[in-house]
């Protein structure tokens, strides 16, 4: 599995989402290509093999107009996508 996350390094909020992948990767002993690519961007996108990780169009309205998924649905969007390999 490879997880790309494309994210602003400045921005702290974007840099909570790294740090999350990154400890939820590795507290669930993941067996994934993690990398990552700074770029000023105004959200993360976060790509496992190729596919954006939160779809735009089951992701709810709040979170669509904050531009951030929260945490916990990046949790479930992973574990969906793991038991799916």
């Amino acid at each position: 599995m490879e997880i790309a996350l494309i994210y602003a390094q400045d921005d702290p909020r974007q840099k909570k989402i790294r740090d999350f992948l990154v400890n939820y990767i590795e507290a669930h002993s993941i067996n994934a290509t993690f990398t990552e690519k700074h770029a000023p961007v105004k959200k993360p996108s976060i790509l496992i093999d190729g596919h954006l990780l939160v779809d735009p169009v089951n992701t709810p309205k709040n979170e669509i107009r904050l531009r951030f998924p929260s945490l916990g649905r990046l949790a479930k969007a992973l574990e969906n996508r793991i038991w799916c390999l």
